[in-house]
């Protein structure tokens, strides 16, 4: 396995959570907007779009695994 410094670590961990907490107003404006037209069809879309960020990253995680 490779080791990774933890400066390196932290900054990569603290840009990704200033993007996380960034992105958080907008998510709350676009579906404050996209919400009342059709709650239904948001969850459905929202849910299948996580399934496949999910399905990308156990893709990502198995082929990571047969590497190592």
């Amino acid at each position: 396995h490779k080791t990774i410094d933890e400066d390196y670590k932290s900054r990569v961990f603290a840009l990704l959570q200033s993007l996380a907490t960034g992105l958080n107003p907008l998510g709350l404006i676009f579906f404050g907007f996209v919400i009342p037209y059709s709650y239904g069809l948001v969850f459905l879309i929202s849910g299948i779009c996580m399934i496949f960020v999910m399905l990308y990253f156990i893709k990502n995680y198995h082929e990571h695994e047969l590497q190592s």
